[in-house]
């Protein structure tokens, strides 16, 4: 597991998806913006900046991916459902509406 799920702040599948690709091709960029989206941006800072370090030995990059891959999963309602039974508040991420 490349990260505790709790850490992944609940976003729109559109945002979710903007920080996958930002992940893909800038290691760590997409992990940061999640973690400027919600209430959990140390441990998501803490993340990406890690991921931007470790992208020269490929380890960072494919970590990265891994992450993006964990924010549109809890992305939407799923992720929401899932952070609430796991205990956190509702509707307390910032999401992006355009």
């Amino acid at each position: 597991m490349c990260c505790p799920a709790e850490d992944i702040n609940p976003t729109n599948t559109i945002m979710a998806t903007i920080c996958l690709v930002l992940n893909i091709f800038l290691p760590g960029f997409g992990t940061i913006l999640n973690a400027c989206l919600g209430v959990h941006v140390m441990a998501g800072l803490l993340y990406g900046i890690c991921q931007i370090l470790l992208t020269p030995l490929l380890i960072g990059w494919v970590w990265s991916i891994m992450y993006g891959i964990k924010i549109v999963q809890f992305s939407g309602k799923l992720g929401e459902q899932y952070h609430y039974e796991a205990g956190a508040q509702p509707g307390v991420s910032v999401q992006y509406v355009p």
